[in-house]
């Protein structure tokens, strides 16, 4: 499923309109998010603010089952991949 899909699926689910996401996506025209949706083009800013937006999370969960959100300061690593400061 294409990510603009799963997006629709989830604003459906979420009682929410497309036009709901131009603000917290920080978009002007209603055209420029119709933009997004027909081409699929979404990076991970666009997606942690949908999570935002409506009330979701979205992440990565690990083989043994730990919940890695992305946005949150929780796992935040510093300096990189490596760690360094």
């Amino acid at each position: 499923m294409k990510i603009s899909d799963t997006i629709r699926v989830l604003l459906i689910k979420c009682g929410k309109k497309q036009l709901d996401l131009v603000k917290p996506l920080g978009m002007k025209s209603a055209a420029s998010l119709n933009n997004k949706f027909s081409y699929d083009r979404w990076d991970a800013k666009d997606l942690v603010r949908v999570a935002d937006a409506l009330d979701s999370q979205i992440g990565f969960k690990t083989q043994d089952g730990e919940w890695l959100p992305l946005g949150g300061d929780e796992y935040a690593v510093k300096g990189g991949l490596d760690g360094e400061e």
